[in-house]
Formats: C-alpha cells, structure tokens, sequence
C-alpha cells in the first residue's frame, strides 16, 4: 500500500524522544540486597526519604541489579477504611451519684474494628470529662483513654469538640462515663465510628519544629510561627508542647511557599483539663515552607508554646522483584518529573499480594554522581533546533505524500 511510504516520516520524531534517567544523576543513593527469587517487596518511607527528596518523591527512583529501572507504588502502610456509622446497641444507661451519666455500647458477636466516638451532647457551654473502658464480657474492663468533650462561646463563635479518638479496637463492649452531668433528667448518645489512622504506628515521625511568637493586634491572639523543610506534604499532624496548665483553646494552621501569601489548611481545639488533653491538629496538606500557627486566647493568659511535633502517614514502597541482587533507591534530581508505571494498576487486578517486608536502608552520597555541569548536555539541548526541524520535516514530507496520493491515479481492477 502507498499509506505504507508514511511510516518512514511518522517515525522521525522518535528521534528526539528522552531516555530514561540513569543512576548517575542522583545525588543520593540508598543500597540493599534482596535475596528473593520473586514476588513482591516493600520498604518503609522513613523520615531520611523526606530529608533527601527534592521533588516530594517525584524524583524517587529504584534501580535494580544491572542498573535496570524498577517500577515502585508509594502507598499506606496501614490503609484506613473509616466508617462513619459502626452498629450497636445502647445497653444499661444509668446516672451515678458521683454526678456522672454512664452508658455501654453493645458492638456484637462479631465486633468490626473501632477508634472513635462521636458525641450528641445537650446544652451550650459545657466542658465533660469522659472515661472510656473496654472489656469483652461486661465483667473486667480496662481503660482505653481520658479525655473530654467541650463546647463553649468565643468571641461570639460557638466552639467544640465532640469526638475522642482511641487506638484501634475490636471489643464487643465499651463503657462510657460522662463526668459533671448535673440534670439527671438528660440523656447522651454516643456514636462509633472508625477513622483514620488513631495509632502510633500509623505514623511516621519527621521531627520537631521550634516555634517564634508574636502577639496578634486584636491582643487577643497569638501566632507562632515555624518552618519545616520537607516540601509538599499530605495528611499531616501536628502536636502541639506546652507547659501550659489548664486550657481550652481554638487554633488554626496556615501555610505558604514565600512568607507572604498565606493558605488556611485546618483547625481544631486544643485542650488540657484533669486528667485529659487534645494537642493535635490535623491538615489535610502542608505546601511551603513557612507555617503559622493562631491561637485564640480570648481574655485568658497567652498559652506557652515551645514546639510543634510534626509526622505523616506511615508509607511504603512496593516493588517487584525480578532477580537478586543489589538494588539501590535515588533521590535528589531537582526538577524531576514523576514516573508513569503501571504498578498500580497491576495490583489492584491481581489476587491478594503480600510484598516481603525489607529493611530501610540507610542513605548515602551516590558515588557514581556526576553534577549537572559536568555532564555532557543531552543531544536535544546541544541541538535544540533538531526537534522542531524534525517535526516540521516529517510533517512536509507526509503532506508531499498525502499531496501525491491525492493526486496519483488509481489502477484499474484487472478481470
């Protein structure tokens, strides 16, 4: 066929495509050994990747024996599957004489995992202490936490917090006392619910930030103000360290790349009362370097804030194992874009996987780096008019083709 005569020019745009990157490019280099035949392996995310990424993982590349490139899939290491609605049954609601109003929820037979109650409390400024207990029969319990559920008026801005969270559970029973319940008339509902990441293995510690105040104008807040130095991030926590006694604060959390323009990224109420605080606050994501912290005083003393814990989703690497060998991961390539690998979309069809846990290794300067302004320029940039001649080659010479098809007469059909 004559359509055949195009392949050549279709074709000669390939010419200038890019090739893959190579170890040499990388500044850092973390090296280990697998010595499966097969399957999968996965490697934890510590805080060391965070320190060396210079494009939030985009440049995270893993290079197995023979300097092949393997594809990996960064994902969860305890992926969570809240709920917002877990089944149960309200049994033995009952008012103590010690002021306090106590209920057990029933889980069932089968009791799912849970890790968080959420509260429908009545009234309009109320500060309840709250003690939670499991037990599996209703005849031994142990304590799970203290805490307490607020809410209360601020500058004319209703504030609370309604929810306590606890390490994962699978108990059938959880006994709650509500603690300063003065109506015996009223009554509580608690809900279960599982939520995301409650334990401390879920997380992955990144550090301590210290923190600079600075009274706000209004003289009725105070910013703190710090900096962390792990580019974008998501899911973030934060735990707040004060000496600070006895407390019930709002706060919110804003960031930005510049030091100027300032994005809000989340809020919660800080607290700490006998025998219970909350000093955690949650944002969804975290984009510059700089971070403020605001935290409403009101008439209070200023709270007393020497630093800010910072720490992300526990995550790890998954990656196949085609030999033996050494493998090595690399970071450190500015400007990197990020892969496109099909990993993903390869275990989400495949049967259950359970990839070989490794040990994290540990980082090092890559001695077969080679800086940018000692390597030879790629052919692109040493001819940066190729491609376009290239392009608009190939796209006269198909028109020409085309033109000669066109133009060219068919031949007649022989009987």
């Amino acid at each position: 066929m004559k359509i055949a005569r195009l392949a050549p020019f279709l074709a000669l745009p390939l010419l200038a495509q890019p090739v893959h990157l190579s170890p040499d490019q990388f500044p850092w280099r973390a090296a280990f050994t697998v010595n499966e035949t097969g399957g999968y392996a996965a490697v934890r995310i510590t805080k060391p990747f965070y320190e060396k990424t210079s494009a939030s993982f985009a440049d995270l590349r893993l290079f197995g024996p023979s300097n092949v490139e393997t594809p990996w899939l960064l994902r969860n290491l305890h992926p969570s599957r809240p709920d917002p609605a877990i089944p149960t049954q309200t049994i033995d609601q009952v008012h103590t004489a010690k002021d306090q109003f106590q209920l057990i929820l029933d889980f069932g037979v089968a009791p799912p995992i849970h890790n968080r109650l959420a509260f429908d409390l009545p009234g309009d400024d109320f500060r309840h202490p709250v003690l939670i207990e499991s037990s599996l029969d209703r005849q031994v319990w142990d304590t799970v936490r203290t805490a307490a559920v607020l809410r209360f008026m601020q500058d004319g801005k209703r504030l609370e917090s309604l929810t306590v969270d606890y390490p994962d559970s699978s108990r059938r029973y959880l006994r709650i006392t509500i603690g300063n319940w003065k109506d015996r008339k009223l009554a509580a509902a608690v809900r279960s619910q599982r939520t995301e990441s409650p334990n401390a293995a879920d997380w992955e510690q990144l550090g301590s930030a210290g923190v600079k105040s600075t009274p706000l104008p209004d003289q009725k807040s105070t910013r703190f103000e710090f900096e962390y130095p792990y580019g974008p991030l998501d899911d973030v926590r934060l735990v707040v360290q004060t000496p600070s006694k006895e407390f019930h604060r709002s706060a919110s959390l804003s960031y930005s790349a510049d030091g100027k323009s300032w994005t809000y990224a989340g809020g919660h109420i800080l607290y700490r009362v006998p025998g219970a605080e909350e000093l955690t606050l949650r944002a969804p994501r975290l984009n510059g370097l700089h971070v403020r912290l605001d935290i409403l005083n009101a008439d209070d003393q200023p709270l007393d804030v020497t630093a800010v814990h910072l720490s992300v989703p526990a995550r790890e690497a998954v990656f196949p194992i085609n030999e033996t060998g050494s493998y090595s991961f690399h970071l450190g390539l500015l400007r990197a874009a990020a892969p496109d690998y099909d990993l993903e979309k390869v275990l989400a069809r495949a049967a259950a996987v359970t990839p070989v846990a490794l040990p994290s290794p540990a980082w090092e300067s890559n001695p077969a780096y080679i800086p940018p302004e000692a390597r030879p320029k790629p052919f692109t940039e040493r001819f940066p008019w190729l491609l376009p001649a290239v392009v608009a080659l190939a796209i006269a010479l198909m028109g020409a083709a085309a033109f000669r098809l066109i133009r060219s007469p068919g031949r007649p059909s022989g009987n």
